[in-house]
């Protein structure tokens, strides 16, 4: 293959690439923040609240827990402003996806059957990516999956933390 070739080639595929990305997001009437309301999101906070908190403790969370942490969590995000909704929709739309998941992620499972290891690999990769949109990314999920973790005050005992300290003036 010359380069000519070679070039028509690449920029066929990217136009084809670009044409498919375009009618992939246009194909649902559906705003992107509807992704945050489906099952797929559920399974992926379940998944990702213990690989940001770990073990509080040194005690793996119960299943009740981390329901509640995944029920504040979404509670959290739908209380952000529409735009913000339905760029959280888009990102948790990728990480639905498994070739996404694959590739970006590192996953190769579904989310619920990824290792605590695989997750923990996936979010170091993420923050320390030279590219920022994956960056961002990073530091969306952990803090939302940290701030609702610990947004509950019956979790900072386990961690030590007594609480805030309340002053008058």
């Amino acid at each position: 293959m010359n380069r000519r070739r070679f070039l028509a080639v690449g920029a066929g595929s990217a136009a084809l690439l670009a044409a498919g990305g375009w009618w992939w997001s246009t194909r649902s009437g559906q705003p992107k923040r509807a992704a945050l309301q489906t099952p797929a999101a559920r399974a992926l906070i379940t998944a990702l609240i213990p690989a940001v908190v770990g073990q509080p403790g040194g005690k793996p969370l119960t299943g009740a827990e981390l329901a509640a942490a995944a029920d504040r969590m979404l509670a959290t995000m739908a209380g952000l402003p529409l735009s913000a909704q339905d760029e959280l929709g888009e990102l948790f739309g990728l990480l639905d996806n498994a070739a996404f998941r694959r590739f970006a992620a590192g996953i190769d499972t579904p989310w619920e059957q990824a290792s605590p290891e695989a997750l923990a690999g996936f979010l170091q990769r993420w923050r320390t990516h030279s590219l920022s949109l994956l960056q961002v990314g990073y530091h969306a999920l952990h803090d939302l999956a940290a701030g609702s973790f610990y947004a509950d005050p019956s979790t900072w005992g386990p961690t030590g933390y007594p609480g805030p300290h309340i002053q008058f003036s």
